[in-house]
């Protein structure tokens, strides 16, 4: 008798629906929050939220949407989240949006701002012309190549080529040109005298007509072998060099 007085003072059923909705009315907020987030991940606006009012195929799309991969690198709406972390802090990314005092400026007892470290984007090994293999790292928008290859009109990269007399002062140049989806790389030649070759697929570079670069390319500058490789297939020094060296005894 007591269990059930207590149950009509509180309700009886209805207790359970109240709770419910409120929850739900505490939680449209932050779901509304997460959803456009992720929309805005994919370089979506959040308005693409109320495609979901679309009968049926609407919620369908949306959930492509929640499932899908965040864009690479950056848009228009910040960088990519798998980026913005402790391991992106270590490899330089540092949050596009990221407040000061979240780094300890206005703090009485200022947290050091870590530093912001070059992102590499892929290497150049050198195989010929030098005692050892040696790569040269990817760090630039623009990088030349040459026997005297300097800056040319700001910080660029610099792949310096010695002992070839058949290569030009500035002969060759890559230039990184990040995209939503992947990174191009191109390869120019600066009006060399000796010509630039992309030797596996039996190109000459001609001025003015960019190379679009792919992983394992052999560039050929005068007498020298340039291997090109990319920072996902090989992230470290010792990658690269390795699988240069293997790509091309595997021609041999």
């Amino acid at each position: 008798m007591l269990d059930a007085g207590i149950y009509v003072a509180m309700g009886g059923s209805t207790i359970i629906p109240v709770f419910s909705g409120l929850y739900f009315l505490s939680m449209i907020i932050p779901g509304l929050a997460v959803t456009v987030r992720r929309l805005h991940d994919t370089g979506k606006s959040g308005w693409f939220y109320f495609i979901s009012l679309i009968p049926l195929i609407g919620a369908i799309w949306l959930f492509v949407l929640m499932v899908t991969d965040s864009d690479f690198g950056e848009n228009q709406y910040g960088l990519n989240p798998k980026e913005n972390t402790q391991a992106g802090f270590n490899a330089g990314v540092v949050p596009k949006n990221a407040e000061r005092e979240n780094w300890g400026y206005n703090t009485p007892n200022p947290v050091p701002a870590p530093v912001k470290q070059e992102r590499l984007y892929g290497w150049v090994v050198q195989l010929s012309g030098i005692d050892k293999p040696f790569a040269f790292p990817i760090k630039q928008a623009l990088t030349l190549i040459g026997r005297e290859a300097g800056a040319i009109g700001g910080t660029n990269g610099i792949i310096k080529i010695e002992n070839d007399g058949l290569v030009s002062r500035k002969h060759a140049a890559i230039r990184v040109e990040p995209k939503p989806s992947h990174i191009d790389f191109v390869l120019e030649d600066l009006e060399s005298a000796n010509g630039t070759f992309v030797m596996n697929t039996k190109t000459k570079v001609q001025p003015g007509q960019p190379f679009f670069l792919s992983d394992g390319d052999q560039i050929k500058t005068g007498n020298t072998l340039l291997i090109f490789k990319t920072a996902v297939a090989a992230p470290t020094e010792r990658d690269a060099i390795y699988s240069a060296r293997k790509a091309v005894l595997d021609q041999v």
